[in-house]
Parts: C-alpha cells; sequence; structure tokens
C-alpha cells in the first residue's frame, strides 16, 4: 500500500520532534522541513543518522538573523518559496510562529497550490488590553484563511484559537516523546549507578527539575521552597541560562540544592530514573515536555497551573499537585506531603506509568495517522 506524502514544516529539530517523525514514518512518507539548524538558546546535539525520513534545512537570511537576536524564533529564507512551490506532499502540516514570515508565505503559496493544510500550533495566550487581541487576531487571518484544520496541543489550547475567530476542525495532539527511552532496562546500569553515587548515597529523596534557567522558569521558587522547608531531600536543577548567578546566590551553601547544568537529551532519561519527584514551577509553558518526561518516567509532578501538559494531565492530588506558579508556601506544602509520605509517591508513580502510554509518539502518530486519512478523503 502507497503511503500518504506528508510534509511537516517547523522552526528547528527538537529531540521530542524527532521521537515522533520517526513514529510518523511507520504511516507517511514524511519530509521535514526546518527553517534552521538551530537558535540562540539551544544545546541539543541533534543527530540525522538513521533518520526514516526526508529533511531540508533552509537559512535565514541576514535580516531574519539579525532580527533573531532579539526575537529568537523569527525565521525568514528567500529559499522557503521554492521548497513551498515544488512540494509534492499530499498533505502539510505548517508549524512555527504564526506570525513570522516563513509561515504566513506557507500557508498562503500552499493554498493557492491547492494542498490540504493544517497548522500546528500551541496555546494563545490573551491580553487585557483590546488592541493587542485585535492585532492578534489580524496575525491569525492567513490561518483563518487558508487551513482546513488546526491541530494543537491540548483542549485549552483549542478554546484560544476559537476565541480569535478560528472555529475550523481542530485535533488534540500534544508534543509527544518516545516512552520506551525512560524504561530502566533500556539504561546503562553502570550509569544508572554512577549517579546514584553522586546524588543518592544518603538515601535522601531526591526532587528533580528541569528547564532553562530563565526568570519564565520560576526555579527561584523551587529554591525558596527547599530553603523555607527543614524536610530532608535533595533538589536537582537541570539547565542553563542567564539566571544561573542569581540563583546560585540564591541557593547560598545549601547543600540539598544542586544546578547541574545543560543535559543532553540522551541522559535525560537517567536523571528522571534517579529521581522520586519532578517539579516544575513555570510562569508559562504553552506546552511543557518536561512533563511528558517525568510521567514516562513514572514520577509524581508538582506543578504550577499556567502549564499547559500539567492542566490537561495532571489530577490534584491524584498524579501530582498543581500550585499558583509564584506560590513558594504552595509548591512547600505539596512537597512535603509527597516527602513525608513514601506511600503516597507510590500511589501517584503507579497512576504515571499506568497513563504514560496515552503521551507516547506511537500513540499519536496514529492518531494524526487516522486525521490526515480521514481529510483526505472527506
Amino acid at each position: 500500500m502507497t503511503k500518504i506524502r506528508l510534509s511537516f514544516y517547523t522552526n528547528i529539530p527538537t529531540p521530542y520532534q524527532q521521537d515522533f517523525f520517526k513514529a510518523l514514518s511507520v504511516y507517511f512518507e514524511l519530509t521535514v522541513i526546518y527553517y534552521a539548524k538551530s537558535e540562540s538558546d539551544r544545546q541539543w546535539n541533534i543527530s540525522n543518522e538513521n533518520r526514516p525520513y526526508q529533511v531540508h534545512y533552509l537559512s535565514d537570511t541576514l535580516v531574519a538573523k539579525w532580527i533573531q537576536k532579539r526575537i529568537k524564533d523569527y525565521h525568514f529564507s528567500w529559499s522557503i518559496i521554492r521548497q513551498l512551490i515544488t512540494d509534492r506532499s499530499d498533505y502539510i502540516i505548517i508549524s512555527g510562529a504564526y506570525w513570522i514570515p516563513n509561515t504566513v508565505l506557507g500557508l498562503f503559496i500552499l493554498r493557492i497550490r491547492g494542498k490540504r493544510l493544517a497548522f500546528f500550533g500551541e496555546r494563545l495566550s490573551s491580553s487585557t488590553s483590546n488592541f493587542k487581541n485585535a492585532l492578534k487576531r489580524f496575525f491569525l487571518l492567513p490561518i483563518k484563511w487558508n487551513c482546513q484544520r488546526l491541530i494543537v496541543g491540548g483542549n485549552e489550547a483549542v478554546t484560544t484559537y476559537h476565541y480569535y475567530g478560528i472555529n475550523f476542525p481542530s485535533s488534540v495532539i500534544p508534543y509527544n516523546i518516545d516512552i520506551s527511552r525512560f524504561d530502566k532496562q533500556n539504561l546503562d546500569r553502570a550509569k544508572i549507578s554512577k549517579l546514584s553515587e553522586t546524588y543518592k548515597s544518603s538515601g535522601q529523596p531526591i526532587l528533580l527539575s528541569s528547564g532553562s534557567l530563565i526568570s519564565r522558569k520560576n526555579m527561584n521558587v523551587l529554591i525558596k521552597s527547599i530553603k523555607n522547608s527543614h524536610i530532608s531531600v535533595h533538589l536537582l536543577i537541570i539547565g542553563e541560562g542567564q539566571d544561573r548567578k542569581n540563583l546560585e546566590q540564591l541557593i547560598e551553601n545549601d547543600p540539598r540544592i544542586k544546578l547541574i547544568g545543560f543535559v543532553q537529551a540522551e541522559d535525560l532519561p537517567y536523571y528522571y530514573n534517579l529521581a522520586d519527584v519532578f517539579v516544575f514551577a513555570s510562569k508559562y509553558d504553552g506546552w511543557g515536555v518536561v512533563i511528558n518526561e517525568a510521567i514516562a518516567a513514572g514520577l509524581p509532578v508538582i506543578c504550577s497551573d499556567q502549564v499547559g501538559a500539567a492542566r490537561e494531565w495532571i489530577i490534584d492530588g491524584v498524579n501530582g499537585f498543581i500550585c499558583p506558579a509564584n506560590g513558594v508556601t504552595e509548591f512547600q506544602l505539596a512537597i512535603e506531603s509527597l516527602i513525608n509520605y513514601p506511600d503516597l509517591i507510590k500511589k501517584q508513580s503507579r497512576y504515571n506509568l499506568d497513563f504514560r502510554n496515552k503521551t507516547s509518539s506511537d500513540y499519536y502518530a496514529k492518531m494524526l495517522s487516522d486525521v490526515v486519512t480521514y481529510d483526505l478523503n472527506v
């Protein structure tokens, strides 16, 4: 049986996208078009070896690169025009920021060519300013005029697009990962032992957080919640960024809190398997793949109420706890409620281990295959 030809246009390669694209290649003759090889705040090493799909990299213009110094996800390449004109796929998904030139060009050119077209986006934020909301509504018009389907990362996201006048058929397909990477039996035992000796030799429970060390990720809230508590625990924070010095000063000499630095995707499962609980206090994440990773590892999740994945998947008191983003006291109490009751950790962990298959790339690749097949036969 001939596979449907699918093109996926997106900003840059990311580890979780690699998982999804590999899963999609089972169902589609897949071509992925990246607007650039990386962005300024990304440190991932992405392997292109043995990928079961085609990849094309575009190159941003000098003006676009200059704008990226202020707006990192701005992309424009003259070569995208040729790519769009020659694209032979049966169905095309456009991702990335809805307002950047590459996205807008893609939406109009592909619609003119009569292609079946979907937009893949995150939850939209709203503003108290009528002017800003009107401006956003205007910049979303290319999606409204040219797409046949909206693909978003959660049910809340669908509502945000409806608010801005986009009401055509939608599918909820969140960011997803290859959950098998987090299975303990697939990890190097020697590596696990080495990490355990380094961070868990005292037998204290481990809290893990992962994200850039920037203001939006709110790592200071987690640090304060530990410093305000007398519990015996270790907090490991994975990530790097401009707030590192401020966070180090906040930590002072508290031996319970450690900044690990940046960790490549292939090493992340080791830290998740080392941990007992995952904590994340972000001020805003449209989705937040770290929640996928925590669930894949079977960790209870304590998360802010401003993270899309937590709002969709975490049931307060069942498989984790939801706290206000800046709620130092609330995070402290949630952490203490788990650390002081190990049986509750086990109960919430079991829930996430049972649930994790519905967060996997394989699960959502099959769902997208069904959606595309339906759209092409309507």
